[in-house]
């Protein structure tokens, strides 16, 4: 592989295609763990347990990402550089993953829905929760199986919201300011 540190800062546009290139490794990455994830969806708590896993699996492979833009950049980033960066990246993996996810539950596995049904009413019973609120729980699973362009719109909206926020915090981590005295040696 090709040394990636220059001394020079990086263009908006070369950043953003990194970016861009990074986004669709990390979606594919987070599609893999994803159907992992959806055939474990019948033991809820391995599955809620494998999906926070798996979400922090993505928030370290984006900061090594970012770390390689700051390196690409000459080993310094400022935080509105990064942040866009993340953001590139966030939105882009976001996108794959969630058309994925929509083609998963739809057209792949048409009986995923069923299959978190019945492990959230297994878990629900089990916990002996009152009738009315496994029922509402149940009915709310029904609902999500009947597509509302609306109801899909916000989800991906608020995972790319959260998806930003988290960005924005592994960037805070990842900039790297270059030093204002730099240039007078």
């Amino acid at each position: 592989m090709a040394n990636i540190t220059s001394s020079e800062p990086l263009s908006t546009a070369a950043r953003n295609k990194m970016a861009m290139m990074n986004g669709l490794v990390l979606g594919v990455i987070y599609i893999i763990i994803g159907t992992v994830l959806n055939m474990t969806a019948n033991a809820l708590f391995l599955y809620m347990l494998l999906k926070g896993i798996g979400y922090l699996v993505y928030l370290v492979i984006l900061g090594f990402m970012l770390a390689n833009v700051r390196k690409a950049n000459g080993g310094y980033i400022e935080l509105r550089e990064v942040f866009g960066a993340a953001f590139v990246i966030v939105l882009v993996a976001g996108t794959l993953s969630f058309a994925y996810n929509y083609l998963y539950v739809y057209v792949i596995d048409p009986g995923f829905t069923d299959k978190v049904k019945n492990a959230t009413l297994a878990a629900m019973e089990k916990a002996k929760l009152p009738d009315e609120q496994i029922d509402k729980a149940l009915n709310d699973i029904e609902k999500s199986r009947k597509f509302n362009l609306q109801n899909t719109i916000m989800s991906y909206m608020g995972g790319l919201l959260l998806d930003s926020f988290l960005g924005l915090i592994v960037s805070l981590i990842i900039k790297k300011p270059r030093p204002v005295f730099d240039n007078l040696q």
